[in-house]
C-alpha cells in the first residue's frame, strides 16, 4: 500500500514538473517583449561581369537571394535593372556619365594617366529597407569602371603587342583584291557555311540561279500559249469571253430558281 502512494506521489510531482516546463516555454514564446517576426533576407554575390564599359554596357550580376534586391546604384545613382531576373540572375545598364557628373574629357584623361577609367562604388538597395544612401549596401570588392568605347578609345595593350598588330590592319586591305579576284573567277573559292562571305559568294548566286531560271520557265510557257491561243492576245477578245462566262453563270442561277418556282406551284396547286 505504501508503494502504491509513493507511486502516485512520484507520478503527480513528474507531472506537475512537465506542466511548469511547458508553461514557461509558451510563456517564452509568446511574450510580447522578447518576441519579434522578421524575414531574414541573405543575398550572395558570386560574380559582377563586366567590371567596366560606359552606359551602353549590359551588367550581369550572379550569386543568391537575388529576388531581395530592389535597386542598384552607381555612386548612388539608380541603374536600370532589366525585366529578365531571377533569384539568382539580374542584368542593369548603367546610368549615363552625365547622371554621375563625369564627363568623357575626364574618362579619357584617366585612361591616358592611370591606364583604367573612373572607378564607381556599386551599392545594392533590398526590398522594404528603405531608398535612402544611408539604407544601401556598399559591396566593397565590387568597382565598375567607366570608360570610352567611342571612336577615340584606346585598347589597354602592351605598346610592343599594339606594333605588332600595325602590320595586320595595314596588311587587311591588301587581302579584299584577293577575295574579289576569287569572286570574279566564280571556282577555286571555298567560304565556311554560315559566314557573311558565303552567304555573299555562295548562297546569293544560287539565289539569283534560281531565279533567273524560274523567269525563264515562265517566260516560256507564257510564250508557248500565245502560241497555241492566239486569240488570247486581243483585250476586246478576253473581255468578251469573261463577260460571255458571266451571262452563262447568270442563266443557271435564273433557271434554278424558275425551276424551284414552278416545283412549289406545282406541289400546292396540282
Amino acid at each position: 500500500m505504501k508503494l502504491l502512494h509513493k507511486s502516485i506521489l512520484v507520478i503527480l510531482t513528474v507531472t506537475l514538473l512537465v506542466l511548469l516546463i511547458c508553461y514557461d516555454i509558451h510563456k517564452t514564446r509568446t511574450n510580447q517583449i522578447e518576441n519579434f517576426q522578421s524575414d531574414f533576407q541573405t543575398t550572395i554575390i558570386t560574380s559582377f561581369d563586366p567590371v567596366e564599359g560606359d552606359s551602353s554596357t549590359t551588367v550581369t550580376l550572379r550569386g543568391k537571394g537575388l529576388d531581395y534586391i530592389e535597386e542598384v546604384t552607381f555612386n548612388d545613382v539608380e541603374c536600370v535593372i532589366l525585366e529578365n531576373r531571377n533569384d539568382s540572375k539580374i542584368s542593369i545598364i548603367p546610368p549615363a556619365i552625365s547622371e554621375l557628373n563625369i564627363t568623357i574629357e575626364e574618362v579619357r584623361k584617366s585612361i591616358d594617366e592611370k591606364g583604367t577609367g573612373i572607378p564607381v562604388q556599386v551599392k545594392l538597395m533590398k526590398k522594404g529597407g528603405g531608398k535612402t544612401p544611408e539604407t544601401a549596401v556598399l559591396l566593397p570588392d565590387v568597382v565598375f569602371y567607366y570608360i570610352d568605347k567611342g571612336a577615340n578609345w584606346k585598347n589597354q595593350c602592351p605598346e610592343q603587342e599594339s606594333e605588332d598588330e600595325e602590320p595586320v590592319i595595314t596588311e587587311a586591305p591588301a587581302e579584299d583584291p584577293e577575295i574579289d579576284a576569287i569572286e570574279g573567277e566564280g571556282e577555286g573559292a571555298s567560304f565556311k557555311e554560315g559566314t557573311d562571305l558565303y552567304f555573299l559568294h555562295v548562297t546569293i548566286p544560287e539565289m539569283e540561279g534560281r531565279l533567273k531560271k524560274l523567269y525563264e520557265d515562265m517566260k516560256h510557257k507564257l510564250d508557248e500559249q500565245k502560241r497555241m491561243s492566239p486569240e488570247l492576245n486581243d483585250v476586246n477578245t478576253l473581255k468578251l469571253i469573261q463577260s460571255m462566262d458571266s451571262l452563262n453563270q447568270y442563266k443557271q442561277k435564273m433557271n434554278i430558281i424558275r425551276y424551284n418556282i414552278h416545283k412549289t406551284i406545282s406541289d400546292k396547286y396540282d
